[in-house]
């Protein structure tokens, strides 16, 4: 019994002692941390991590971009630049009514900005019924997904808009924490990737990343140019990816979070669903059977279907795909293609299933 118990009792004081040194630690690295971010928020103070920045125009006060917001999630030379915005931090709502467009590259007009959402509804209705001057604010990100923008939802709060239209969802697989992208690492878990989104607030985390490209900027190189690639062979995902389904839950949770944001600011709020053109709009790529011999069949296949398409010849380049999706079901150009004659011979319900 005396044994035992001095065992026991060694047991809990070995038990303390790491318990206290652990404590320790942690507070040495909580301070080591906090004085990290104060010194790299003085050196990077021309770095801020909000969407806006307070400034002065003409002596008033007012809210604009900023232009180093995508550096969180981007190397320099690979962030877009946010699109100019200028919005005075008091108004008269009596006299203006305030629209903010949240959103990616589909509402912000990319390639061009003056077919924006912005640029848009003011030419088509320059005031409202009870006569107030409509102004439209560009929050648009070009490879902007739902990641992203709930950190710009951040900033509904300090524009106050009166309605705020969201439109999103082109970006969820390829934009930052997407599982196609690079920066996408942590992607099977919604909350990992929200974590990894929320550490991009503080100074240090930059500091550590400049450090790091300094060390090894070969390294740098390589991700500044893969962010530019398209998606490559390896991160391609066919439609029965378990990724994607990850991808989806990530993306309304964030949506989520979002459209509560701009109904805490501005109470209206018009949630849309990203436009597409299906009949002229091929997929971005094309996943093949891990089978050589299936996939060579598939791929001559496809070419004859194609060649007897371009010929004229319908009914058997729609033989020949009924042939290929036999085959592989769920390759993507043999969908499209087939789809896209399946439409212009008139089998609707075809066509759209396709």
């Amino acid at each position: 019994m005396s044994l035992s118990s001095n065992a026991r009792t060694r047991s809990r004081l070995l038990r303390r002692r790491f318990l206290r040194r652990l404590g320790w630690t942690l507070v040495v690295l909580l301070v080591l941390a906090v004085a990290g971010e104060l010194v790299a928020a003085s050196v990077f103070r021309n770095r801020p991590t909000r969407y806006l920045v307070g400034d002065f125009v003409r002596g008033e006060a007012v809210w604009r971009e900023n232009d180093k917001f995508m550096y969180r999630f981007f190397r320099p030379r690979a962030a877009e630049t946010p699109p100019p915005l200028v919005a005075a931090a008091e108004r008269d709502t009596n006299r203006v009514f305030r629209i903010a467009v949240l959103g990616d590259s589909a509402p912000g007009g990319w390639p061009t900005p003056a077919y924006s959402l912005s640029r848009v509804l003011p030419a088509i209705l320059p005031e409202t019924a009870d006569g107030r001057t409509l102004e439209v604010l560009n929050l648009c990100l070009q490879e902007g997904n739902s990641h992203v923008l709930r950190e710009v939802a951040r900033d509904l709060a300090r524009l106050r808009p009166d309605a705020t239209v969201v439109l999103l969802g082109n970006y969820e697989m390829a934009g930052p924490c997407g599982p196609a992208a690079g920066f996408g690492r942590l992607h099977n878990s919604s909350r990992l990737a929200r974590a990894e989104i929320l550490l991009t607030r503080f100074h240090l985390v930059h500091a550590l990343r400049l450090l790091g490209d300094r060390l090894h900027p070969k390294h740098a190189d390589q991700e500044a140019w893969k962010n530019r690639e398209p998606i490559s062979m390896a991160r391609r995902m066919p439609p029965g990816d378990r990724r994607i389904g990850l991808a989806h839950r990530a993306f309304r949770r964030n949506l989520e979070a979002i459209v509560e944001a701009a109904g805490a600011s501005s109470g209206k709020v018009l949630l849309c669903t990203v436009p597409v053109n299906l009949r002229d709009s091929p997929p971005f790529a094309t996943t093949f059977s891990a089978n050589e011999t299936l996939a060579q069949q598939v791929r001559e296949t496809l070419r004859r279907a194609a060649k007897e398409e371009a010929a004229g010849n319908d009914a058997a380049a729609e033989n020949l795909y009924a042939a290929v999706l036999a085959l592989d079901g769920t390759h993507a150009e043999a969908c499209w293609r087939a789809a896209r004659l399946a439409g212009r011979l008139g089998k609707t319900d075809q066509a759209r299933t396709l």
